[in-house]
């Protein structure tokens, strides 16, 4: 287990360099408070503040529902971002053309879409003769509430609740034979208890097969709740997971989604001006 959670901070790490040191909450405090061998108060204090931070930034990822109405043109480097209709835990951003039999994009302004899937993509490092040795991907998928107003506005539409929030991160290492596969899954965000509403489903190697099937046996592969890790004096497993790798991952999903809109809601304002001032030209004779 304690390797797994070893893997599972390194591998949410990736992609999470803008976000240091922007939180409010001194992170050595946490750190200093999550591994203190000697109080078992402190560990438990330590976790409730963690849980409250975990729901406070879910809470945050509601104004996001916005890119849900908004136009997207322009995106980060190695960034795509899809909209969709939630199923299970996938948002269904592609269908079957009828006609070419070809998967293709679903409308993205369709009113009831109501999921986000923001996906980022990178390369695992190589040599100066091989640069890369294989695909990193890393994803977030948020479900909404419906938006009975179905406001078309972005400035205008209300946050909605978020009820769903998937991450995925793959790293695939053709060259050293080394695949790892996570995601991290919180079927009920706004419940305020991340140890019972969030599990963890991993596979190394393609192994195990049906790695979203508990084994209760081996926590270390497979899938398994929050509330099963290791979180004791010796063993703070689980606070280090959420404070060094899932909350980060929150925040920083948070504010790129809070880029992507406000680098496009500007670009919009900037395509209005310079309509305004051509028809303004325009009516110069």
């Amino acid at each position: 287990m304690k390797k797994i959670i070893s893997i599972l901070v390194l591998l949410f790490s990736f992609h999470l360099f803008s976000q240091e040191g922007s939180d409010n909450t001194s992170n050595s405090e946490l750190k200093a408070k999550a591994h203190d061998p000697l109080q078992g108060k402190n560990l438990d204090e330590t976790e409730k503040q963690l849980n409250a931070k975990i729901t406070k930034w879910n809470e945050n990822l509601r104004i996001h529902s916005k890119v849900l109405v908004a136009k997207i043109k322009l995106l980060p480097r190695n960034t795509v971002l899809y909209k969709g209709k939630l199923d299970g835990e996938e948002c269904i951003s592609h269908k079957k053309d009828e006609k070419t039999e070809e998967m293709v994009l679903v409308d993205q302004e369709d009113p009831e879409n109501n999921c986000v899937k923001l996906e980022i993509f990178d390369f695992v490092k190589g040599k100066p003769k091989r640069p890369a040795f294989g695909p990193k991907t890393k994803y977030m998928v948020i479900g909404f509430d419906d938006d009975p107003s179905k406001e078309k506005n972005p400035r205008l539409a209300s946050p909605r609740n978020v009820k769903f929030i998937r991450t995925s991160v793959l790293v695939d290492n053709l060259y050293g034979n080394d695949r790892y596969l996570v995601e991290v899954v919180d079927e009920n965000p706004m419940s305020g208890s991340p140890d019972d509403s969030i599990y963890v489903a991993s596979q190394m190697d393609y192994k195990p097969e049906d790695y979203k099937k508990e084994n209760p046996s081996d926590l270390a592969n497979g899938k398994y709740k929050l509330s099963q890790m290791k979180n004791d004096k010796t063993n703070p497993i689980r606070n280090k997971f959420k404070q060094e790798a899932y909350i980060k991952n929150l925040q920083f999903y948070h504010e790129l989604f809070t880029k992507i809109f406000e680098f496009n809601d500007k670009n919009n304002d900037n395509k209005m001006k310079k309509n305004t001032d051509f028809i303004k030209k325009s009516f110069n004779y």
